[in-house]
């Protein structure tokens, strides 16, 4: 939790990236984590891995699917990703 609230605060790199992101008045869907359990869940989109940075991470706003970041939002994992949760829970 406090992990969370760390890469959120201001002066981060991923809180910038959220700032250009509400300030183009875009929204996102941005998953921090690339783990089996959210790699089940991706279908589409494309494999980035490429480093974060906030220029970045905005301008992938464009596009319609989810972002996936790395666990410790230091790389962009994956960019235009749809999401299908199990729809049974």
């Amino acid at each position: 939790m406090l992990a969370a609230l760390r890469a959120v605060a201001p002066g981060r790199p991923l809180r910038e990236g959220l700032d250009r992101i509400l300030q183009a008045n875009k929204g996102a869907i941005i998953v921090v984590g690339d783990g089996p359990d959210v790699l089940a869940i991706c279908s589409g989109g494309f494999l980035l891995d490429a480093e974060f940075s906030p220029q970045r991470v905005s301008e992938l706003t464009k596009m319609d699917g989810a972002i996936i970041l790395a666990g410790d939002a230091s790389r962009i994992a994956r960019a235009n990703v749809h999401l299908v949760p199990n729809p049974e829970v």
